[in-house]
Parts: structure tokens; sequence; C-alpha cells
């Protein structure tokens, strides 16, 4: 494992590598790319406040416009000295913001801040954060996700244009952690902190960010998983430094998250024509109109605003899975009806998005095309508290950090046998898969469980 200095040394490599003159702005949604702006030197912090995007959280520098780096507080710190300057500058700028201020002085001080996510390089907990180039890529069929015949053209001439955020994570043995408890809780497979412009050739209005996913607790200063806030409850009645072992779930995870149908509203804004958007949107408030098939979601949504409307992810937020399912299963109906759906009236549209090119869209390329066995990968640790996170599918974030990744492939079947009767190592069955999803997890990390692991 390296040492504090040498990973210290890293993250200021990949960092003056990786990037170059532009900085990003963080929003609620995840990282979006901005001009950087220039504070005079002149500019007393007694008259505004120190810039905080873009330090460090533990090194004492911070990014300049022109790319290079400077010495400067940490970002603890610096957000300390705005709070101590804060009474005088509340008095002197007109355009003082008196809750902005406080909720960054105090997630600062639980160990995050209103930024969201860490700047590019920063030591992410455990992980360096490294920002990749943004590109076109071409993933190709994938069977994993769609083995169908017909989907495999589809799937062939699909591209991405993205920018991917990849983490260095240290490697971690839970015999260092023996005594503890760990939840073993449910992950989709979409990444975190990676960007989505566009895809099929069709450039979004909007950038989609993609919040995870696993890779959460290494995106999220401060916070090491999100979920809803009544099983955040359950959670944390059971323990409040319990070990977070996230388990992967299949390719079809990402249709739940607002993610999904967020893809598909931004494909369909700069793709079809205004006649069939208003065909769709009629679709959508009637729930599929009694054409989808059966056991697929189809939950009437009647004030659906309409595909080009403003703030489409915050209305997204706000729905229930089942609608947010049944809004994908519409738009990939119309992309590829079938003979039935067609004789009940159904239009063919081309310029959607099937149910499979979404989730190629959304979903994290290094694990397109991996089996669903419910592995185990990242690490993670609870602190104990709470917040309301910056994830817009799930409305509360367990506080924590993330360690890194296992040192050996492991299953939740591994972890946990006795829910696993009908599974073997190579193959979960459905019911025990069911059964895996009900509810939180916990188990304990004592001698019978490592030494049955192996260490």
């Amino acid at each position: 494992m390296a040492s504090m200095r040498e990973l210290s040394e890293q993250i200021v490599n990949q960092t003056l590598t990786n990037k170059a003159a532009e900085n990003y702005r963080m929003t609620p949604y995840g990282a979006i790319a901005r001009p950087s702006e220039i504070v005079e030197d002149e500019d007393s912090i007694f008259r505004k406040p120190l810039e905080t995007e873009g330090r460090f959280n533990i090194l004492p520098l911070r990014d300049m416009p022109n790319g290079e780096r400077e010495f400067a507080l940490p970002l603890p710190l610096a957000e300390l000295a705005n709070a101590f300057t804060a009474p005088g500058r509340a008095l002197t700028q007109p355009d003082f913001d008196v809750e902005q201020e406080a909720l960054d002085a105090g997630l600062a001080l639980m160990g995050g801040s209103s930024l969201g996510t860490a700047p590019v390089g920063a030591l992410a907990m455990g992980a360096p954060r490294i920002q990749m180039p943004r590109g076109i890529e071409r993933p190709g069929a994938v069977p994993e996700m769609d083995a169908r015949k017909f989907m495999q053209p589809k799937m062939e001439e699909m591209t991405i244009d993205a920018q991917r955020v990849e983490f260095d994570k240290p490697t971690i043995s839970l015999a260092d952690y023996e005594g503890r408890d760990a939840l073993v809780t449910m992950t989709d497979r979409t990444p975190a902190g990676d960007i989505i412009y566009g895809a099929r050739g069709v450039e979004f209005n909007e950038p989609l960010p993609l919040q995870g996913g696993e890779n959460y607790m290494f995106n999220n200063p401060g916070e090491v998983w999100a979920m809803d806030a009544g099983g955040a409850s359950t959670v944390l009645n059971r323990g409040d430094d319990m070990i977070v072992l996230p388990m992967r779930m299949a390719t079809t995870s990402v249709d739940f998250p607002t993610m999904a149908p967020a893809a598909h509203m931004r494909f369909a804004q700069n793709s079809m024509t205004k006649k069939d958007k208003k065909y769709v949107e009629r679709l959508i408030k009637k729930g599929g109109s009694g054409q989808l098939p059966k056991g697929d979601d189809q939950v009437p949504i009647p004030d659906f605003p309409g595909i080009d409307a403003p703030d489409m992810d915050q209305y997204l937020a706000g729905l229930k899975g089942p609608q947010r399912k049944t809004i994908n299963n519409i738009f990939n109906m119309v992309a590829n009806p079938s003979p039935s759906q067609k004789k009940a009236g159904i239009k063919k549209i081309d310029e959607a998005l099937t149910n499979t090119e979404m989730r190629m869209i959304i979903t994290a390329p290094e694990q397109r095309d991996i089996s669903s066995l419910m592995q185990l990968e990242n690490v993670g640790v609870m602190s104990g508290g709470r917040s309301r996170g910056p994830h817009m599918t799930y409305n509360t974030s367990l506080t924590g950090e993330g360690l890194g990744k296992l040192d050996r492939p492991l299953t939740a079947q591994d972890m946990l046998p006795q829910l696993f009767p009908r599974s073997r190592p190579d193959y979960i069955d459905s019911k025990d898969a069911y059964t895996a999803r009900l509810g939180q997890r916990t188990v304990p990390i004592d001698e019978k469980l490592l030494r049955r692991l192996g260490y």
C-alpha cells in the first residue's frame, strides 16, 4: 500500500497531467465545465471570500486559471477563514448570501462542501480522482446487456459522447476491520462523476451528469452512500461505524434512478419532431394507454409537463420509481413496437432510444459486459451521520468515506451464503436475488467469516 507521501505526490502528478486551464462548476447534479474566474490580488480576504473551488482538500495548493498551481490554505482552513470574516463581509457586501455562507462553513466542518463533489485530482476519500479527456465511445454489441439478435446492429452503431472520471483505489483487506459489522447494500451500475454530452450523433441541450453507483463514495467527499430516508434510519439504528460493501445488481438496475428517463428525454429533445414529442407525451400521461407488456411498469403520469419542459431533472426526481420506469418503457415501446403493438396503433419512432441503448449510455463502461453475480468491489466506512446529499434520486446521504477496493473477488453469496440456497458461485437464482434485495443486510466481520473468505 502506498505511503501518504507517495499518495500525495501521485495526486499532484495526476492533477497536473489531467487538468489543464479548465475548471469545473460543481452543481447538485455533478461537475459541469465552466470558464475560470481570476481573483484580483488586491482583494482582501476581509472584503471577499477565499476561493475554495479548485482547492485540494488536504494539500496546501490551489488551481490557477492558467493551469498552474500556487500555495494556498487547504480547503478546510479556507472555509474557516471565510466563516471568520463573514460578519465583516455581511456589513460591506450588498449581495452577501447568509444561507450559502452558513451551508459552506457547516459542510466543510462535517467533511464536505456545498460544491458537492471533489475537485479534479483531489484526494476524494482514499482514491485520487482522475479526469479523463472528453471523447466519442463506440461500445459495440454487448450480449450481457441484450443478447437479442435484432438489437445487435443498434448496439454496434451506438456512439456515446462522454467525459469519464476514474479513481485510483487502494487495496483494502477486510481482515483490518475485524470486529466491525458490514453493511451489504444494493448498487446500480451507473458511474459517478462521468458526464454524457450526447449519444448516437445527437448532442444534448444539457450535459447529463451521472451520479453512481458504487463509486458514489469516492466522488462525494464526506459521504459514503445515498439512499432514501427510511433506509438510512434503519442502517443508522444498527450501527454508526459499519463497513459499507455495495453489491452490484443486474444491467437493468440503471432503469430506476432519474438518470434513465433523463437520458431518454435529452435524446428526444433534439432528435424527435414536435408531432412525435406530443404523441409520446400523451402516452406518458396515460401510462402507455394499455399497450405496454404485462409486467412492465405502466403508471399514468397526468401532470407530465412535456419533453422540452425546463427543470426536467427536478421533475423526474419528484417521481416514484414505477413512474420513472413507465417513462422508460414508453420510449422503448415507440422505438421498437412489437407486431401486436403496431396492430393496436402504436407508432414506430426511430428517433427514440430503446431501453438497451439508454442503458448503454448511463452504465459504467467497465460494468457493461459483466455477468450479474452480485459482486462486491468497493469498500467504504460510515461515520454515523446523515445529510441531504447531491444525488437526485435518493434524498439522504450517509456520512463517511470511501476506503478503496477489496483485495480479492467477493460476492454477496460469500458474505451471506444463507440467502442463496439455490445459487452457485457462477449463477444467481432469481428467487435468491429477490430475497437478497429485501431490506438492508448486515454481517459481522469476525474470525469465522474471515476464515471462510480465505484470510
